[in-house]
């Protein structure tokens, strides 16, 4: 016979807080070359006030599409 608990867990509420979401302007897509993309992540930079060392010590590069991605720091 199993003995199933009949009082739940106590649950920790997370704290509700208004998150700070920064809106980038639209811009021209890379053209897949390494200097298009040096122009994309240099206006990124610009528009959100990183320094090159928190922009990509945060990046994170994946391939896919709309119906698959593959993050390949998981590899």
């Amino acid at each position: 016979m199993v003995n199933l608990p009949t009082k739940p867990p106590v649950i920790n509420q997370i704290l509700a807080k208004k998150p700070s979401i920064t809106m980038l302007r639209l811009m021209i897509a890379s053209d897949n070359s390494a200097q298009g993309i040096g122009k994309v992540f240099e206006g990124i930079m610009r528009q959100a006030n990183l320094s090159p060392a928190d922009f990509f010590g945060q990046l994170q590069l994946f391939q896919g599409d709309l119906g698959t991605c593959l993050n390949f720091e998981s590899l």
